[in-house]
């Protein structure tokens, strides 16, 4: 029985270990939400079940902590629930992987194509040619190979 006891407390460790690795590199509230609210839940699941194998427990406590597993087997999920429905109705957005020029909108920045439209540009206006900017927009496409120096909002390539 305390083997059993103790795979079932350390695997429901490992799931809270999973929810915490979730919470800390997942890029926005609605994902942190999910894995929090499900790895966290069935890790407390499994380490309630563990403490149910435990010798030790008596009847009296088994009883309270059935209490406390069903309690968090509601409470967790009903609050992860409400958390995100605040969080959307005050307008937090998911998370999305956008282009260079609406991130440079939102950031306020010239982007590094409006840069190079502008220097090509400039060569041609000196040499007295006419461009044509849509090869430079090509490039930047879905599928298009991309700067190894391209990051997202949190500085991850």
């Amino acid at each position: 029985m305390i083997i059993a006891s103790t795979a079932l407390i350390s695997l429901g460790l490992v799931f809270l270990a999973v929810s915490a690795l979730g919470l800390l590199q997942l890029p926005d509230l609605y994902t942190r939400a999910h894995a929090v609210a499900k790895s966290e839940t069935l890790g407390l699941l499994l380490i309630f079940a563990g403490l149910f194998f435990r010798p030790e427990l008596t009847a009296d406590a088994a009883s309270r902590l059935a209490l406390v597993l069903v309690f968090s087997l509601i409470a967790n999920p009903t609050a992860v629930h409400a958390l995100v429905r605040a969080a959307r109705r005050s307008g937090a957005l998911p998370w999305t992987i956008i282009d260079q020029t609406t991130a440079d909108e939102e950031l306020g920045t010239v982007g590094r194509l409006q840069a190079a439209e502008a220097a090509e540009a400039a060569q041609a206006t000196e040499a007295g040619q006419t461009t044509d900017v849509t090869d430079l927009r090509d490039a930047t496409e879905p599928g298009a190979p991309t700067d190894p120096t391209d990051t997202d909002r949190r500085g991850r390539p």
